[in-house]
């Protein structure tokens, strides 16, 4: 496989798999997120999320290669790019868990929104400390 096509493949896949899974918990029913039980389509769902989150600051760094010789500057970049994307996604999933009334766990928006806002965190959170590490 192409160098470059494996981050995209990567992000394509786990997007796929996010839709996928927000389709089939759609058709199985309520509950989605609920603290007795977990619509086991919910977590196709967050880990189709999770992966695409992962891969797309690589997706990025591997677009930048044929303009940016230098690794640090293109990865650097590519990091801050990763962090507007989740800024993006952060308010996305903050938007649609109001949307969806999140405390309850009988809305699939709202057990969207939620799981969105915490990979959105997380990937956030990671950013805080590469920036604060130096």
């Amino acid at each position: 496989m192409d160098e470059q096509r494996a981050p995209l493949l990567a992000l394509g896949l786990g997007l796929g798999f996010a839709i996928a899974g927000l389709l089939l918990a759609a058709a199985t029913g309520e509950p989605y997120l609920d603290t007795d039980s977990v619509n086991p389509w919910v977590v196709v769902f967050a880990a189709g999320l999770g992966a695409a989150l992962f891969a797309t600051p690589f997706a990025i760094e591997r677009r930048m290669r044929s303009r940016i010789a230098e690794s640090d500057r293109r990865w650097e970049r590519a990091l801050l790019a990763w962090g507007a994307v989740s800024v993006g996604v952060l308010v996305a999933g903050f938007l649609l868990g109001v949307a969806g009334d999140w405390a309850s766990g009988s809305s699939l928006a709202g057990a969207a929104g939620v799981l969105i806002t915490i990979e959105a965190v997380l990937v956030l959170g990671t950013m805080a400390v590469w920036l604060l590490s130096g």
